[in-house]
């Protein structure tokens, strides 16, 4: 009997080794397996519209189901009659379920997609799996990479830049539209452009106003302390490629200090921006009509600009900007500024402005040895309007100067001299004194 016992104990256990092996089976089977993926093109214009083509081949086994997502900011379009299981369910991602995808047969799928303005290179994210239902065991899938050429663009719409505006007796200056001294002007425009050549609007690009000051100077004078830049300064680019910037009466894109040379940048990830022409925030600023004066007064200077033949826009602010004649004069010509403030203004119509600039007594009174001549320092800006030859004047000593020479000493009117010189000076008030002059668009300083 012990015999027998042991004879068919023998099978029963070879029979559960069998059972166990039949069990692991199917689990070697079923083991992750590996596939190819591929988006072609691999090398595209940055922010451009193109087709794609999308491969998915795997090496062992089936695939039944997919992912592939779009690297960060691509948007892929709707798609053109997909083949049956495949979707677009949000603008960055195809979904493929209940397919059928094997070395012998392939997945290839054509679609359109707009790339992102950066980074360089680009990343699409692939995950595929054996179940029907994006279930199942995942296979390893290559991350397949779209490298980006050139750089999108945003530059201000012509004619759609920041224009001069002015405080107006507020405590920041009025909206900044494309329409100088007009708070509800046409707004200002940022056109943005794919790297394609010819380049193309690019819509859906997230762009931010910042503010900087022209070259070379590394502040916006006379904003030392620094300006901010305030508002709704951000928009993104629509049909077209274009980005509106449009502020309120409640809520104004505004610069918080008067100062020239203002511009701003039209920034976005990865965009090659272009700053604006300079513009400058003003103490006062009109449009011109029949009459144009604009008043400005800071640290004991108190200035009146009058256009002698109103048109155009004028603005002016008093602060101290710099303005320094002592280089210009002879060695043996005794200079020294009054004060610190300097009076600019802006004029774009034609013909010569009066400027007053009053001087309390106290600025007056600093300097003991002053006598009864106080000297106007000028510096003339811009060209002759609608011409690219410079503005001069004729300084004290008989140097004729333009911008690009520097400021100057302006020389008392006679009857040869009737404009770019001194008309006036005389005590007032008992003791404050008015210097007027008469001159063309430029910065002065006593």
């Amino acid at each position: 009997m012990k015999l027998l016992t042991h004879r068919w104990r023998t099978p029963l256990i070879l029979l559960g080794v069998l059972l166990l092996i039949g069990v692991l089976a199917p689990a070697v089977s079923a083991a992750p397996g590996a596939a190819a993926a591929t988006v072609t093109p691999g090398t595209v214009p940055a922010g451009t519209t193109g087709s794609y083509t999308f491969t998915l081949t795997p090496t062992n086994g089936q695939i039944s189901s997919f992912n592939l997502t779009a690297p960060s900011g691509w948007t892929i379009a709707p798609l053109v009659s997909p083949p049956a299981g495949v979707t677009r369910p949000t603008a960055s991602q195809i979904q493929g379920r209940s397919l059928s995808i094997s070395s012998s047969s392939p997945f290839s799928l054509s679609f359109t997609a707009q790339a992102a303005c950066s980074p360089a290179s680009a990343t699409w994210s692939v995950a595929a799996k054996s179940g029907p239902n994006f279930n199942g065991s995942s296979f390893s899938v290559n991350q397949p990479t779209t490298t980006l050429t050139g750089s999108c663009t945003a530059e201000f719409v012509t004619g759609r830049g920041p224009a001069d505006a002015a405080f107006n007796g507020g405590i920041k200056s009025q909206n900044i539209s494309s329409v100088p001294y007009t708070p509800g002007g046409a707004a200002m425009q940022v056109l943005v452009l794919d790297a394609a050549n010819p380049r193309q609007p690019r819509a859906g690009i997230e762009i931010t106003l910042s503010l900087l000051c022209a070259p070379p100077d590394s502040t916006c004078a006379p904003a030392k302390d620094g300006a901010s830049l305030t508002g709704p300064v951000m928009a993104t680019s629509g049909a077209g490629g274009i980005a509106t910037f449009t502020g309120s009466t409640s809520n104004p894109i505004a610069i918080d200090k008067v100062g020239l040379r203002y511009r701003l940048d039209p920034t976005g990830s990865g965009i090659a921006s272009t700053p604006s022409a300079e513009f400058g925030i003003y103490e006062e600023g009109e449009i011109c009509g029949s009459t144009c004066v604009v008043r400005g007064g800071r640290g004991g200077i108190d200035a009146t600009v009058t256009a002698n033949t109103p048109s155009g826009t004028m603005g002016v602010l008093v602060s101290p900007l710099g303005l320094n004649c002592a280089t210009s004069i002879p060695p043996d010509y005794e200079y020294e500024p009054l004060s610190s403030q300097v009076v600019a203004w802006k004029y774009t119509g034609t013909g010569s402005q009066t400027i007053s600039v009053l001087v309390d007594k106290a600025v007056v009174h600093s300097q003991t040895d002053r006598g009864n001549d106080l000297d106007f320092c000028f510096l003339v800006e811009g060209n002759i309007p609608n011409t690219t030859t410079p503005k001069s004047f004729v300084d004290k000593f008989g140097v004729t100067r333009t911008e690009a020479d520097g400021p100057g000493l302006l020389p008392k009117c006679t009857s040869t001299i009737v404009e770019d010189c001194i008309l006036s000076e005389k005590a007032v008030q008992g003791g404050n004194r008015l210097v007027t002059v008469t001159v063309n668009d430029g910065r002065g300083k006593i």
